[in-house]
């Protein structure tokens, strides 16, 4: 579907950026600190530096057969048959990946916003919007992006700067409480998702336009994403505390809760209004 079409640097740039941000941002913070506990910030940091990584690893699979998607050349590599099989787990992954992020659509959106709407009614609908961004093609959805990003930014910045009157140091006490083994170990569901799930972009790399440009524009869109994710793991903690985090499986949409200046309150739909567009690409 996707073969004679082409996309930017940028565009590739920021679909990774919100790819990366997706649906992690909304409960990422509670699992990075339900053992981690405060030193859960330190968790994401070093995710990310072990995410940054084979995020390089990818790309660079992806530079040895720069014409051909992942489909193609795993059969080269490995063989017609071998490849074929490669070719349906790593499809099966991605399909079943797919269920469980438009589930946690339905179960947010039912049990934070709209409680007495049919799951099964949500769920269609989300379904339905995603396989019409499809068949319009790549070219649509990274142009897509490029409208709807800015306005993820400066909805994601409106909340990060009025919740900095919250903001408590003394929730990041005592520092690597835990040790570095449970920081490690900890690490690990973050660094599968999202950065293992970088994968999928294997798919679409070669429809990349400037092929110069998009190892630096993968690379910068993972670390911008990252620092995303980082960031409000850290408010999170500083704000609510790490045991408030932990215990809520939507730590950022309570955060967006605590919202209160003046009479700005009740503005947490921004963020569930960025998590439902990241979750979408």
């Amino acid at each position: 579907m996707f073969n004679n079409e082409v996309i930017s640097a940028r565009q590739l740039r920021i679909l990774v950026l919100i790819f990366v941000v997706g649906s992690s941002v909304l409960y990422i913070p509670s699992i990075l600190t339900a053992e981690a506990k405060q030193d859960g910030w330190i968790v994401s940091v070093f995710g990310s530096a072990i995410g940054l990584l084979i995020a390089k690893l990818i790309f660079t699979l992806a530079k040895i057969y720069p014409e051909m998607n992942f489909a193609q050349y795993s059969e080269v590599i490995l063989g017609k048959w071998l490849g074929k099989l490669i070719n349906v787990v790593f499809f099966i992954n991605f399909f079943m990946l797919s269920g469980f992020v438009l589930r946690d659509v339905g179960d947010f959106l039912t049990i934070q916003i709209m409680p007495k709407t049919p799951i099964h009614a949500i769920l269609i609908m989300f379904a339905l919007v995603g396989v019409m961004a499809v068949r319009l093609g790549l070219e649509t959805l990274a142009r897509t992006g490029e409208i709807f990003f800015p306005w993820l930014m400066i909805m994601m910045l409106i909340l990060l700067l009025t919740l900095t009157p919250q903001v408590k140091f003394l929730n990041l006490q005592p520092m690597f409480e835990f040790g570095y083994k449970t920081i490690m170990r900890t690490s690990l569901p973050f660094i599968a998702n999202p950065f293992l799930q970088l994968s999928v972009f294997l798919m679409i790399f070669p429809n990349v336009k400037d092929k110069v440009k998009a190892e630096k524009s993968f690379l910068v869109g993972v670390v911008m994403g990252s620092i995303i994710l980082v960031i409000c793991t850290l408010i999170a903690i500083l704000v609510l505390g790490s045991y408030t985090t932990s215990i809520n499986f939507f730590p950022t949409y309570a955060l967006a809760k605590k919202i209160s200046i003046g009479n700005l309150e009740r503005i947490e739909v921004l963020m569930g209004l960025i998590w439902i567009i990241s979750i979408f690409f």
